[in-house]
């Protein structure tokens, strides 16, 4: 994982990400199921350490073993797959965090934008544990356990 010492903010969501306001030292780590790549490259392009499970050969790995690798590795995971936030629900468990995008737009610039302002808003609720739903207005925000 690497230390971040900035938190990416989209002023355009066409183009790259800029970075302000200091993070502090804070640590974030993503894993990502099913995301197109240019998310992916966003992600790196602004210093997050990134891993696509199709990156590690891992795409058919099981909902509750992704779940285990990411709390494993202290990794966040983004996805657009409901089972994990039921997985999550139901384990009793408050870690991995998992970001949900249920976008009717689901283009990466879409994703970028709203992914920005989740990890603007929700950075302390990221770090102890939650699964936030993200819609194209608004999110939700759950902390874990459920």
């Amino acid at each position: 994982m690497k230390i971040l010492q900035a938190m990416p903010c989209l002023r355009d969501a066409t183009r790259m990400p800029t970075h302000c306001g200091d993070f502090s030292g804070e640590v974030i780590a993503f894993m990502l199921r099913q995301f197109m790549r240019n998310t992916v490259s966003w992600l790196r392009s602004a210093s997050y350490d990134v891993v696509h499970l199709r990156d590690e050969g891992l795409q058919r790995l099981p909902d509750d073993q992704i779940l285990v690798k990411a709390r494993t590795e202290g990794r966040i995971l983004l996805t657009v797959d409901l089972d994990f936030a039921q997985l999550l629900a139901t384990s009793g468990d408050n870690l991995p965090s998992v970001i949900l995008f249920r976008l009717g737009n689901e283009n990466y610039n879409a994703i970028n934008e709203r992914l920005t302002e989740v990890l603007r808003e929700c950075q302390a609720d990221l770090e102890v544990g939650t699964i936030i739903s993200v819609s194209n207005e608004t999110f939700r925000v759950r902390r874990l356990p459920i």
